[in-house]
């Protein structure tokens, strides 16, 4: 099983959708603007629960983790 990173990213953070990409909203924690949006291929986005069971966020692989600009 690959090592999957939460984008802490709901439903409610898509912005828009084709059929083969998400458009989310990416907090960035440590991001002077706050957030970023981008594209993510549905083939790689996997939605888990989190601990308390209240939502849905989308996990994403490593390597895509990584294009995203964190900081």
């Amino acid at each position: 099983m690959q090592n999957l990173i939460n984008t802490w990213a709901t439903k409610e953070h898509i912005v828009r959708e084709t059929e083969k990409a998400l458009l989310v909203e990416i907090h960035a924690r440590r991001a002077r603007d706050g957030s970023r949006l981008k594209w993510l291929p549905k083939s790689q986005v996997t939605w888990v629960d989190n601990e308390d069971g209240f939502v849905e966020t989308i996990h994403v692989p490593g390597w895509l983790a990584r294009s995203i600009a964190w900081a």
